[in-house]
């Protein structure tokens, strides 16, 4: 009986500690299932907090590329816009600089002097018509680079175009004197020495001013006219060529 009831408490202490245990394993049921569902939460939590992230990160890439697309289309619109600027500076710059050469070979032109003045060495006989009036002795010369040919032709040789004063004073004492500027060979001038109210052997001087514009290489002299008649020499008697622009 003894062993009975001994055996009967162990049983109880038994039952008890099974009871225990079985209290325990509900609890720790009930915390594992808790943790369990923690678990679930925080592994959703993070799977949307990744998700969020990841949307977030695709939106900064989709914004760094728009900025990077602007940037390269502000820079290309900068360079075009640089570009036409350079362009039309230059092209500015060119314009001013043509400009300028035209100025300045404009100057250069109207700077360029060019003026004669002569007298025939001598006085002489014109007996035969149409014979070239050599002034031969010059007074004064400017910008003529061939002077020789000149004295020796009586032909002057434009080397400046531009606008000239063309003036010839002659004296003569023959009645019906006459002579005329020659241009290339065609008279520009017709000047008569008049000897119609006057005597003989009277000194009279004929003389004639005109403006011409001669181009490169254009020839002028003093021609006379059919009539025989006597040309004073010396300073009786000018031709003058002067440039003026």
């Amino acid at each position: 009986m003894q062993e009975i009831k001994s055996l009967q408490q162990e049983v109880k202490a038994v039952s008890a500690q099974t009871h225990s245990l079985t209290v325990n394993e509900r609890a720790h049921s009930q915390d594992f299932l808790a943790l369990y569902n923690i678990t679930i939460e925080q592994k959703a939590a993070v799977s949307a907090l990744h998700t969020n992230s990841s949307n977030q990160l695709m939106k900064l890439r989709e914004l760094e590329t728009n900025h990077s697309k602007q940037l390269l289309r502000l820079e290309q619109n900068h360079n075009s816009t640089t570009a036409e600027i350079i362009s039309k500076l230059e092209a500015i710059k060119k314009q001013e600089n043509l400009t300028l050469s035209m100025m300045q070979k404009q100057i250069n032109k109207n700077a360029e002097r060019v003026a004669i003045t002569a007298y025939p060495s001598s006085g002489v006989t014109l007996s035969e018509p149409n014979t070239i009036l050599k002034f031969n002795d010059e007074h004064c010369s400017v910008g003529i680079t061939n002077l020789t040919a000149y004295r020796t032709t009586g032909k002057f040789t434009c080397e400046h175009e531009g606008l000239y004063i063309i003036s010839a004073s002659l004296m003569s004492f023959t009645g019906g004197a006459n002579y005329h500027i020659s241009l290339n060979g065609k008279a520009i001038s017709q000047t008569d020495i008049d000897h119609s109210g006057g005597g003989a052997n009277e000194d009279r001087i004929g003389a004639v001013t005109l403006t011409w514009k001669l181009n490169l290489n254009d020839q002028v002299w003093l021609e006379s006219g059919i009539n025989s008649w006597y040309l004073y020499g010396g300073q009786a008697s000018t031709f003058t060529i002067v440039k003026i622009k």
